[in-house]
């Protein structure tokens, strides 16, 4: 068995301590196949991506958790990466990025010595930051719901 493989199980166990059914959270590519790896699930407004996967560029196995934010509106980019950095001080953790005109919240580390507890703060702060600033971003830059 793979280390990819012994990390799937550990996430799913802890998406199910979550009391979230982690088959159904399972990502799911365009022809609706299973990607394994790949979950994806909700703490009230907030999206929560999960990746455990093997980069070939720098030859290591990570996990990885985003949340997407907003969209960003035309001609605001800048204002709201300066709000994000100001923001982004006071996180434990978790960092903004961009994707394009998307807004995220992102947690990246390697697999080595990685524990369930771990993995299961690190779902649990990105969706307590995601609730906050996914409603804090769109009310302040597109004007609520």
């Amino acid at each position: 068995m793979s280390i990819l493989t012994d990390y799937y199980k550990i996430v799913e166990e802890v998406i199910k301590e979550l009391g979230v059914d982690p088959i159904e959270c399972r990502g799911m590519d365009e022809d609706d196949i299973v990607e394994d790896g790949q979950w994806n699930l909700s703490k009230g407004n907030a999206s929560i991506w999960i990746d455990v996967f093997y980069d070939e560029t720098n030859k290591e196995n990570y996990f990885q958790v985003f949340c997407p934010l907003i969209e960003v509106p035309n001609g605001k980019m800048g204002e709201v990466a300066t709000d994000a950095l100001d923001i982004g001080h006071v996180l434990f953790g978790i960092g903004f990025t961009r994707v394009e005109n998307w807004l995220y919240l992102k947690h990246i580390r390697e697999l080595t010595d990685l524990s369930k507890n771990e993995i299961a703060n690190i779902i649990d702060r990105i969706g307590a930051y995601g609730e906050e600033y996914e409603e804090y971003f769109r009310e302040k830059y597109i004007g609520g719901r």
